[in-house]
């Protein structure tokens, strides 16, 4: 879907812009780096009522 595309292409102009490296925003999301890799560049659907914040 397209807004699913956007979002998930802007994660990566978002992190950079903000000079920040997958590690990073990974750290701060508490999640693996790899996570954020695979975020960024697949379509990726959470289920909203598993986000914790």
């Amino acid at each position: 879907m397209k807004q699913d595309s956007d979002l998930r292409n802007n994660l990566k102009s978002i992190r950079t812009r903000l000079g920040m490296s997958q590690q990073d925003l990974a750290n701060i999301a508490n999640v693996t780096r790899q996570t954020i890799a695979v975020l960024s560049c697949i379509e990726y659907r959470p289920n909203p009522q598993s986000l914790t914040f």
